[in-house]
């Protein structure tokens, strides 16, 4: 129990109520050891599940860094689409061009050889 007087001792010393009820010997003994005892178990509980909380914070920031690499491949996947439509653009474009210079030099040919069948 002495370890426990101790640690709480340091760790309350500042707060007025802990520091008179440790120091100034308001209480008797049993009391106290009695008060020092739900204020260890306190301690303990909050303790454990500051723990807790620190995984489940860890666990979450997993989470989040996973989520976040998801939606970067994800972008860097439209962006390549993105890329490939614009491609898929410039090419059609270039191919409807060309279909015209075709279309042209047929109707020239074809109007030659209508003037040399005549």
């Amino acid at each position: 129990m002495s370890e426990k007087r101790f640690f709480l001792m340091r760790k309350f010393l500042r707060k007025d109520k802990f520091h008179d009820i440790i120091c100034h010997r308001v209480m008797d003994s049993k009391e106290t050891e009695k008060t020092l005892n739900r204020l260890y178990g306190k301690y303990s509980s909050l303790k454990m599940e500051n723990e807790q909380l620190k995984q489940q914070l860890k666990k979450n920031n997993d989470v989040l860094d996973n989520t976040k690499q998801k939606l970067r491949d994800r972008e860097k996947a439209w962006g390549e689409l993105f890329d490939d439509y614009i491609d898929v653009l410039k090419q059609k474009d270039g191919l409807k061009r060309e279909n015209e210079q075709l279309k042209s030099f047929i109707k020239k040919i074809m109007g030659i050889s209508i003037i040399d069948k005549r």
